[in-house]
């Protein structure tokens, strides 16, 4: 009964979601003259490429798209399925490497510094700055002192199997990752080392390490893994600005590319990928959740 609960909510959001993605590459595509503006093509060249068909219509190809081998093609011809596939392994690559090394600083950090209040209160500080500051100002300062300055890893691009193409989009994905773990470490371990359990765990002398590691982060593992699934989703979902900086191949560009090029099959397909990433994700993080907050119940 729960997984057919499930399965209708499913096609629910992605009935909504194709009407959302339909309607938005509309209102992009009102004016697509202005692409061609300096080529000299005459009025009638431009009032057909302005025309429109019917929502209904749009619609309608959409669906056959969609339901089709290929998925629809792009304005350059190539399948859009194929697209899709050959952009989800570097995207999906440069999350899990922000993922771990963002949660690697995040945990380490966060816990060792719940015995030193000034250190907590530095780093807490400095994860507040890192989420107020647009993400590219730390792509392009990563890109100037890594690249530019000691020449340790490349620009920018993708090869396979070679991981220093995902060091600098990647930790300037990955600080976010850490500075939001990092606060929810700190703000929990706090309140946590103050309660009743803890501070009997204090007073039978058990070993820092123990205490942090072996008790206090076993209790925050959990809902820390949540904000994990999250965050991993958020980045499958496409992280254009960084991927565009670092002419990184992964969704986030191709989306980017989409808009500017105003291709429409492209862009319903990849706002389509990319909602479905999303609550796919949330959903497992929201039932695992559930799951534990029952279990705690009980």
């Amino acid at each position: 009964m729960l997984l057919v609960k499930e399965f209708i909510r499913l096609l629910v959001f992605l009935l909504l979601l194709s009407v959302v993605s339909v309607s938005l590459v509309r209102l992009r595509l009102v004016d697509r003259a202005f692409l061609y503006a300096d080529s000299g093509i005459s009025q009638e060249s431009i009032e057909t490429l302005n025309q429109q068909n019917s929502f209904i219509s749009d619609y309608r190809l959409l669906l056959n798209s969609l339901l089709s081998k290929s998925g629809g093609k792009t304005e350059s011809g190539e399948e859009i399925y194929i697209h899709i596939l050959e952009r989800i392994i570097p995207s999906l690559e440069l999350a899990i490497f922000a993922i771990l090394i963002g949660t690697f600083f995040a945990v380490i950090f966060g816990m060792e510094s719940v015995y030193y209040p000034r250190l907590q209160s530095m780093l807490d500080s400095f994860s507040r700055l890192v989420l107020s500051t647009p993400i590219f100002i730390f792509a392009i300062f990563l890109l100037i002192v890594f690249f530019y300055k000691l020449e340790l890893f490349p620009p920018g691009g993708y090869q396979q199997g070679d991981w220093t193409y995902l060091v600098l989009p990647g930790v300037s994905l990955g600080i976010r990752v850490y500075a939001r773990l990092q606060l929810f470490i700190s703000q929990t371990a706090k309140e946590e080392m103050a309660s009743p359990f803890f501070l009997l765990l204090k007073t039978r002398g058990l070993p820092k390490r123990t205490l942090l590691y072996k008790n206090l982060f076993l209790k925050l593992f959990p809902t820390l893994l949540v904000l994990i699934v999250l965050d991993l989703g958020s980045l499958l979902s496409g992280a254009m600005v960084v991927e565009e900086i670092f002419f990184f191949p992964g969704i986030g560009r191709s989306l980017y590319y989409a808009i500017r090029s105003m291709d429409k099959e492209l862009l319903q397909a990849l706002l389509i990928y990319s909602g479905l990433v999303f609550y796919v994700m949330n959903r497992l993080a929201l039932g695992y959740q559930n799951r534990i907050l029952n279990s705690e119940a009980s």
